[in-house]
């Protein structure tokens, strides 16, 4: 899972132009980010709101694969595991299928909310102005 740890500084300019927005991804299981402040000279006027994430898209590539094995083991267990249930019992079948349906489920769900929180987690915007900064 991954989580933020984001560390928020601000460069003044004393000519009074606003200094660059930059995103600083370090490619681990906990991405840091470092956010500068794109503030003018006096520090008051604050340009538009513009959100930089961090991290690659590699990342996401390896969490869509590992995912992808899990899922892959999963099924192919339970296939084998209702195989030998049919033999047994018919009403274990009905129970392991069901199972096996809501664990697809919640193996999707998980595999989107990761996405989102590696998409969004290291969002921030840099104005004062956007109410949403995380």
């Amino acid at each position: 899972m991954y989580h933020l740890l984001a560390d928020e500084k601000s460069e003044r300019n004393p000519r009074g132009r606003s200094s660059p927005s930059t995103w600083e991804g370090i490619s681990s299981s906990v991405i840091e980010c470092t956010a500068i402040d794109n503030r003018s000279g006096d520090g008051i006027s604050i340009s538009g709101c513009s959100c930089y994430c961090c991290g690659s898209v590699a990342e996401v590539v390896v969490i869509e694969v590992v995912v992808v094995v899990v899922v892959v083991v999963v099924v192919v267990v339970v296939v084998v595991v209702v195989v030998v249930v049919v033999v047994v019992l018919v009403v274990v079948v009905v129970v392991v299928v069901v199972v096996v349906v809501v664990v697809v489920v919640i193996v999707v769900v998980v595999q989107n909310v990761v996405l989102l929180l590696f998409l969004f987690c290291c969002c921030r915007c840099n104005s004062r102005s956007c109410s949403n900064n995380i």
